[in-house]
């Protein structure tokens, strides 16, 4: 594989209890709860609750112990091969790092987080039976909260289209690349986790899509792979990415992400 490990602890320990058990025998981690617990150990940390208008406590295993021992545990089990060593080329990002756009947060979508903020509150205020019997609570306070950074209407499919949202700045910075491409017929990923509202009204792709053609873009060039379902539609809808045909795609990280070769022509 050429990621083996991508985000957490977790996955150094399934790789190894797929490949080779005997060392986690060995070094007497058998159980993930004795691998976390050996190798890393608790750190209490403030962090901003999903809404940002407060900090709550929190604490995870985020810091490494006997880390000499984690890697002798690894190397032993696996082989590793750097790009230096395969001569792997590699596009430059442009500024030498990924660029980040910041925007100011709008009024609308402040005044909704502040909302969620007073319904947080309220379920700390409850007894521990009250907790458990409404669990669902922070989640979906956090699910709301992701959603309404986005778009409000990922939320509520009737709200008003925000100018200030970070949809109709996406619409912005996708045109001013496919404006500036043109010549090269250069294409543009964009990706999104939540892009639907819970009842199918509102979908963020369609929108940005909609405003794109509106500015000129043809809709030859625009293409929503969650309207390819299957590999057989799939296939010659990335030729056409990399051959310039389709020049803005929209998709999730798991349609879009590991596996997929679109790159010809991506800017």
């Amino acid at each position: 594989t050429g990621t083996p490990i991508t985000s957490t602890l977790a996955e150094v320990w399934n790789m190894m209890r797929y490949v080779r058990p005997d060392l986690l025998e060995e070094f007497n981690v058998t159980t993930f709860d004795d691998f976390a617990s050996t190798f890393t150990q608790p750190v209490e940390n403030f962090e901003p609750r999903a809404t940002g208008e407060s900090f709550k406590s929190e604490v995870r295993l985020a810091q490494f112990v006997n880390a000499p021992e984690l890697v002798q545990l690894f190397h032993r089990g696996t082989s590793i091969i750097n790009p230096e060593e395969i001569d792997l080329k590699k596009p430059p990002l442009k500024g030498g790092k990924p660029q980040v756009v910041t925007l100011p947060r709008s009024k609308p979508v402040g005044d909704y987080m502040r909302e969620l903020e007073a319904e947080y509150k309220r379920f700390e205020r409850m007894t521990g039976k009250e907790k458990r019997e409404n669990s669902h609570v922070p989640l979906v306070i956090n699910t709301r909260a992701r959603q309404a950074s986005i778009d409000l209407r990922l939320v509520d499919p009737e709200a008003a289209d925000d100018p200030g949202s970070k949809t109709n700045r996406v619409v912005d910075e996708i045109y001013k690349r496919w404006k500036a491409g043109e010549a090269l017929r250069t294409a543009q990923v964009v990706f999104a986790e939540q892009h639907e509202s819970s009842d199918g009204s509102f979908n963020v792709f369609r929108d940005i899509a909609k405003k794109l053609i509106a500015r000129g873009v043809p809709a030859s060039e625009i293409a929503l792979i969650h309207d390819f379902d299957d590999d057989k539609k799939r296939t010659p809808l990335f030729a056409k990415v990399n051959n310039g045909e389709v020049r803005v795609i929209f998709g999730s990280t798991q349609k879009l992400g590991v596996g997929v070769n679109i790159q010809e022509r991506l800017q």
